[in-house]
């Protein structure tokens, strides 16, 4: 157990006129654990977004966009070896999302939705990825498995100033496909040494969602 990610990711994002822009990321990543084979991924998103501009938002963009994922092993089960995390050899996710972000002196909210469909492939993988243990009575591999299917996701995070030299932080996530469910909530308290008088949007802890992933 306690499988462990850890790697790279970059990400952009261009404005191709006042209204249309184009965002990419990439992510190479490796994953360790007690008693669990190594794993390694790679990940690719594109997408394209018109920001639709109304009033109270920074900005409200919605588009199409394409992600791609793939694993080198598939080590998806529970038995020694395994990790129990979702791993196949090759995700396609294609469909539409949105985002936004709105911010004031004394609060700020950023969050994404998104629906599209998806298809992935998991190959093949043995019981005991790291060999057969002493009285192992798995003798067989697990099977391969194609899915497919709607996937839908949200996510919001937020910021409220309290005082001069604390922030309430808050975020809730969800996620619906074909091969998995997923539901987070978070709530916190950032204390300052220097007094914010006002909130700015990078106080928002976008970061704390993503590292749920």
């Amino acid at each position: 157990g306690r499988v462990r990610k850890f790697g790279m990711a970059l990400s952009g994002y261009h404005a191709l006129n006042d209204n249309w822009g184009m965002s990419g990321g990439v992510e190479a990543a490796g994953y360790r654990g007690s008693n669990v084979a190594d794993n390694h991924s790679l990940s690719l998103n594109v997408g394209l977004s018109r920001d639709l501009k109304p009033a109270g938002f920074d900005y409200f963009s919605v588009g199409p966009e394409l992600a791609l994922q793939g694993f080198e092993d598939n080590l998806s089960h529970y038995t020694l070896g395994h990790g129990g995390y979702f791993s196949p050899q090759h995700r396609v996710a294609a469909g539409l999302s949105a985002s936004f972000q709105a911010h004031k002196p004394r609060f700020a909210l950023q969050g994404r939705l998104y629906a599209g469909w998806t298809h992935h492939y998991q190959e093949a993988s043995p019981c005991f990825p790291l060999g057969t243990p002493a009285g192992g009575a798995c003798n067989q591999e697990y099977e391969s498995a194609k899915n497919r299917g709607c996937e839908l996701s949200g996510q919001i995070s937020g910021v409220m100033r309290l005082s001069d030299h604390a922030q309430m932080l808050m975020g809730a996530g969800a996620r619906t496909a074909p091969e998995f469910n997923d539901t987070m909530v978070f709530i916190g308290l950032r204390l300052t040494l220097e007094p914010c008088p006002s909130i700015s949007t990078s106080d928002i802890p976008e970061s704390w969602l993503d590292g749920f992933y």
